[in-house]
């Protein structure tokens, strides 16, 4: 009987540990509400995002010194998010260099960077597949950026479908090409 109470508390105590992980392959830091993988209504079908319709894109990371504008976009020759999640790893070592832009990006969605007076950067993603839009990074970057007890934080720069690149601090619009 000990046996099976406690083989019952592991099963239990497994599933109740997994039901705490968020990530239902909308991103990296980017939570189900905003991606539209949450139960909140915001895309079409109330919630259940069935992932398997939804095509893969390639994966590119993005590196700017917000001091000198110069950036690298890095086609990462790979569609699997967790391999991409490696490769800026290795590029981007945590924790992160401040007044630095690094991110994985596609080009499909809105990146929203915000940075705090301090010079930290957050992030905020929104994948229009899912029915979500780009003021939706915005808000969720600002919210990591208060979150971290970050002053004055203000979005600098916007990443939108197709590498347009939207600069807030002077309203310049780039479109990002690979470098390497």
């Amino acid at each position: 009987m000990k046996k099976l109470l406690f083989f019952i508390l592991i099963l239990f105590g497994t599933l109740s540990v997994q039901s705490f992980a968020w990530n239902y392959g909308c991103g990296e830091n980017i939570p189900p509400d905003v991606c539209g993988a949450g139960n909140n209504n915001n895309n079409s079908n109330s919630g259940h995002t069935d992932y398997s319709k939804v095509p893969s894109v390639d994966q590119y990371l993005f590196i700017m010194s917000l001091n000198n504008n110069k950036y690298e976009l890095i086609d990462l020759k790979t569609k699997d998010s967790v391999n991409a999640l490696n490769w800026r790893s290795y590029y981007c070592p945590y924790p992160y260099k401040k007044n630095v832009a690094c991110y994985l990006v596609d080009k499909v969605s809105y990146i929203a960077i915000v940075s705090s007076e301090d010079g930290n950067i957050f992030y905020g993603g929104a994948d229009p597949r899912f029915n979500v839009s780009k003021g939706n990074a915005e808000n969720y970057a600002k919210k990591e950026c208060k979150k971290a007890k970050g002053k004055n934080c203000k979005l600098i720069m916007m990443i939108e479908p197709n590498f347009k690149m939207v600069d807030k601090r002077d309203n310049n619009t780039t479109y990002l090409k690979i470098t390497n």
